[in-house]
């Protein structure tokens, strides 16, 4: 939102007592990353960006700054005590960089969703049903760096086939995004 106004508009203010920036809610791209650290966090203020769905009943994945590394557009690592995987559509894990489908395993936070009213049978086939009943299947698509730390690609089940291939709308955002007249808000 604020890369829309320019980085002109951030000059009317001071920031001094800026330590910390957040992003929330959706995959951040790569450029507005950059944009968001060096302009408003004048490259001193880490970005904390979280993981969780209404669904797990709060934040299980970020970086913690100052314990854990920040890099652009990754999320960071699970908090302690929760368990993640990344696996392909037959359920194995992936090597470190392979695109894939974020899980968490088994013991699951207290805040995990129990069930949709009056439709069990919908809540078993949306979060249950793809790698059975020992792994939550969150829908996101992820990849893990050599680090472990973990990027959101997008949602899996918003997926656009073109040839054979396919294409998440995050995809599809960040190519929008590269073209030079295009401003992520």
């Amino acid at each position: 939102m604020f890369e829309k106004y320019g980085a002109e508009i951030l000059k009317n203010y001071k920031f001094k007592t800026l330590r910390l920036l957040g992003s929330v809610g959706e995959p951040i791209n790569e450029n507005a990353w950059q944009w968001y650290f060096k302009n408003v966090g004048k490259e001193n203020c880490p970005i904390v960006d979280t993981w969780w769905q209404t669904e797990t009943g709060g934040i299980l994945i970020s970086s913690l700054p100052g314990i854990r590394p920040f890099k652009p557009c990754f999320i960071g690592k699970p908090f302690p005590g929760i368990k993640t995987d990344i696996l392909d559509d037959k359920g194995k894990s992936c090597p470190n960089g392979k695109e894939g489908n974020l899980v968490l395993l088994s013991p699951f936070t207290p805040g995990l969703l129990r069930g949709i009213y009056k439709n069990p049978k919908k809540y078993s086939e949306t979060y249950w049903s793809q790698y059975g009943t020992k792994k939550y299947f969150t829908s996101d698509g992820a990849y893990k760096d050599k680090q472990g730390l973990i990027r959101i690609i997008g949602r899996v089940n918003d997926v656009i086939k073109v040839a054979g291939h396919r294409i998440t709308t995050g995809e599809l955002e960040n190519a929008v995004a590269k073209h030079k007249d295009i401003i992520e808000y």
